[in-house]
C-alpha cells in the first residue's frame, strides 16, 4: 500500500511512447468500488501546451515507482473531464470531517491508502480532529506512516462538501498493518 499523498508532483511516463506527460496532481477515486479510476495530470509546461490538466483513466496506469507513475497506451490525453462529474478528488477528500452516522466526530481524513499493483484502495488513514487528541497520540508515539485510526475501504462514504459519513463499524481502530488494509 502507498499513501496516496506521496504521489503528488510525481513524473508520469508513458513507456509505450517514450515519453514524460507531465506531472501527477490529483487522483480520481471510486468509494464504492473500492478503485482509482482516474490519474489527472499537469502537462510539462512548453510554448505550445496549455497549462490545463489532464486525465488518464487507471486502466493505463502500468505502475507505480519511486521515481514516477508508468502508464502504458496514454496516447492523446484527454482535457475534458465532464465523464467523471460524480467522482470525488483526492485533494477534495483531505481535510475533511469524518463523521459516523450516529453523529460522532471520528477524526479529519489524512490520507487514502492504495494498493500500487491494481489501484484497489485499502482504506482512508484518519487523524485527530482536535489538537489535543493530536498531542496525545503523538505522545503515544504515533508517527505520520502508522495512523491509529483508519476507515475501512469497504465502508460505505456519504461524501458532502464538507463531510464524510460513515458507518458505525466502519473505523478500525488500532495501528494501520497492512494485512488488515488487504482483507
Amino acid at each position: 500500500m502507498i499513501r496516496a499523498t506521496n504521489l503528488h508532483k510525481r513524473p508520469v511516463i508513458d513507456v509505450d511512447a517514450g515519453t514524460r506527460l507531465g506531472e501527477l496532481s490529483d487522483l480520481v477515486l471510486d468509494p464504492p468500488r473500492q478503485r482509482l479510476v482516474g490519474l489527472v495530470v499537469t502537462p510539462y509546461q512548453t510554448s505550445f501546451s496549455s497549462g490545463r490538466q489532464a486525465l488518464l483513466p487507471a486502466s493505463r496506469l502500468h505502475g507505480v515507482r519511486p521515481d514516477a507513475i508508468t502508464v502504458r497506451g496514454a496516447g492523446e490525453l484527454v482535457f475534458a473531464m465532464w465523464h467523471l462529474p460524480d467522482l470525488p478528488r483526492l485533494s477534495l477528500l483531505l481535510g475533511r470531517t469524518v463523521a459516523s452516522y450516529s453523529g460522532t466526530v471520528l477524526g479529519v481524513l489524512d490520507d487514502v491508502l492504495i494498493d500500487e499493483e491494481n489501484g484497489r484502495i485499502g482504506g482512508y488513514p484518519l487523524r485527530a480532529a482536535h489538537f489535543l487528541g493530536t498531542l496525545e497520540r503523538w505522545l503515544a508515539g504515533e508517527s505520520a506512516d502508522r495512523r491509529w485510526d483508519y476507515v475501512r475501504a469497504d465502508a460505505d462514504l456519504r461524501i458532502d462538501n464538507t463531510l464524510i459519513a460513515v458507518p458505525d463499524d466502519a473505523v478500525v481502530r488500532g495501528r494501520v498493518e497492512a494485512t488488515a488494509l488487504t482483507t
